[in-house]
């Protein structure tokens, strides 16, 4: 009689356990909703804005024109896309030095970026894409050339559309295909995800994760500040569609990848497997060892600009 006994309390007591646990996870679970609500409307009502579409100003998509429109690099433009819950000033003064050169660039604007954290989790699959398709289609009316440029996942982007379009020069910056692991994930990032994103919409996003050496430069470019794990969703997905050999075979454009061997967020490896897969027969690998993801404001950023400056005078 003692045994049952002893079985039906162990069981009773596992009951209450399981319900306390589930209990102290739903408590976690609303408190941390509650505070990254309040996180995201302090971020959006800190950042001045265009009245009309709600897009943080320096973040809107612009085009750079040179003053003379004279000579064979009139009929030349460059696409320049952004990285993941960033924007334009990814470049910093690229755009300034490509117009310098007679080239007209373009500075996009991704949907759900330089608007609000929400905006960007309730984007369709696709649209990111979409849009990058759009703005290319457009300069390709316009003008003769059409070169390429991608920050991060937009070379991602930038990997896509080149394998789809006629794009004349690509170029890729630290190119997204992976993301680099760190040991303090202790898993991969593509295993968090689905783990976390069923319970945890948004997450906090610190300046103290911002991949660059040069920690002065911090602040002068934009970022959200909180991550959505339905936009790292796409992030993820996006990244393993392109880095699939038979997407990557298709890039037949020249195309020029500088990189940082010590990359703590678009894994250096992967970019380089990548490289190796392209059909181009122009095309160049340029390392820089001084620098982590942010190139263009990190140590080596006016030596990486000039390389793509120089890549695209060619």
């Amino acid at each position: 009689m003692q045994e049952p006994q002893r079985e039906r309390k162990l069981r009773k007591y596992g009951r209450r356990s399981g319900w306390a646990l589930l209990l102290i996870l739903a408590c976690a679970i609303l408190f941390q909703s509650c505070l990254m609500d309040r996180r995201i409307r302090k971020e959006i009502a800190d950042y001045p804005r265009d009245p009309l579409t709600g897009v943080i100003e320096g973040t809107e998509a612009v085009t750079l024109r040179p003053e003379k429109l004279e000579g064979p690099t009139s009929r030349t433009a460059c696409l320049l896309i952004h990285g993941f819950l960033s924007s334009r000033k990814d470049y910093s003064d690229l755009g300034d030095r490509l117009v310098q050169e007679g080239i007209t660039v373009r500075l996009m604007r991704l949907p759900g970026h330089g608007t609000t954290e929400p905006d960007f989790a309730y984007q369709p699959d696709g649209a990111l894409y979409k849009a990058v398709e759009t703005e290319y289609n457009q300069l390709r009316k316009e003008f003769d050339r059409v070169y390429v440029a991608g920050f991060s996942m937009g070379g991602t982007l930038s990997t896509l559309l080149a394998s789809r379009e006629q794009v004349d020069r690509l170029v890729l910056i630290a190119p997204y295909y992976r993301v680099s692991y760190e040991w303090y994930y202790l898993l991969p990032a593509e295993a968090w995800q689905p783990l976390l994103s069923w319970a945890f919409p948004y997450l906090p996003r610190s300046d103290v994760f911002v991949k660059i050496k040069d920690r002065d430069q911090i602040g002068k470019f934009f970022i959200y500040h909180t991550l959505t794990t339905s936009g790292a969703r796409q992030l993820l997905a996006l990244g393993h569609m392109v880095r699939q050999p038979e997407v990557l075979q298709k890039v037949t454009c020249p195309v020029l990848m500088v990189h940082s061997k010590h990359d703590g967020a678009a894994n250096p490896k992967a970019a380089e497997e990548a490289f190796n897969t392209f059909s181009s027969t122009d095309k160049q690998l340029v390392w820089f060892n001084n620098s982590d993801h942010m190139l263009l404001w990190d140590y080596d950023r006016e030596e990486v600009k000039q390389t793509i400056v120089d890549f695209l005078k060619k």
